[in-house]
């Protein structure tokens, strides 16, 4: 008998990705909390998962992966007929993955540079005009995303995709916050489903997550709310 999959997570991190992919899914499996503040993420036994030191890891079988996205896509690949992502090889795929890097290196990576030179680098490392660079580059990306969703239902086509689960994160991180609610330009997205109890035990998706329709915010200043873009997120 097989093992089910093992999710090392924590908290409001891009862990929360994985957890709402695993839930629409429906399949059991373990969800292990990394406690981050105490450092759990730093020990050497982590490290061998991942050497980064940062959450989430996969662990299925002999099968240990990190990166959220790249979580998504093995478990959307491993259980096609739940049909989360096109056929591998087909020009639907291609398309799909398209936005799924567009996501991680358009509208991930501004904001970890504001993440960093805002609370993670030290005072002496901070460059404030690299702040403004990356907001910059936020509002350019989100307002293509805007222009696709305002197209079509779902990210890239008509289907709820991996690249739907990956997108509303930015609503925890983007420019739109409670403050920017009435910025010209921010839109709400639905974001993912609350997270559930901790279970340290299998677990399995109890209900549907609720399914994106908009996209994050272009136009106003970006805050990353400790968390979702702590230091051992990924």
């Amino acid at each position: 008998m097989s093992s089910i999959p093992k999710l090392h997570e924590y908290g409001p991190t891009r862990s929360a990705r994985c957890l709402w992919m695993l839930r629409e899914l429906g399949v059991p499996f373990q969800a292990v909390e990394v406690d981050l503040p105490r450092g759990e993420h730093k020990s050497a036994e982590y490290l061998a998962l991942n050497p980064f030191g940062r959450v989430p890891v996969l662990q299925d079988g002999e099968l240990v992966i990190f990166e959220s996205a790249a979580i998504c896509l093995y478990l959307a690949d491993k259980h096609p007929e739940k049909g989360l992502a096109p056929k591998p090889g087909t020009p639907a795929r291609a398309r799909h993955d398209q936005w799924v890097f567009f996501v991680m290196t358009e509208l991930d990576q501004p904001l970890w540079r504001i993440r960093r030179h805002t609370v993670l680098y030290a005072e002496e490392r901070r460059i404030p005009g690299e702040v403004a660079n990356a907001r910059a580059d936020f509002a350019e990306a989100a307002l293509v995303l805007q222009g696709e969703l305002e197209q079509r239902p779902y990210l890239g086509g008509e289907r709820f995709s991996v690249a739907d689960i990956l997108t509303p994160s930015f609503r925890a991180i983007s420019p739109c916050s409670r403050s920017s609610a009435d910025t010209p330009g921010c839109r709400r997205s639905r974001g993912p489903p609350s997270r559930s109890p901790r279970r340290r035990a299998p677990c399995c998706s109890r209900q549907p997550a609720q399914r994106p329709r908009s996209a994050p915010s272009a136009a106003c200043p970006a805050r990353c709310p400790a968390g979702w873009d702590a230091p051992g997120s990924s």
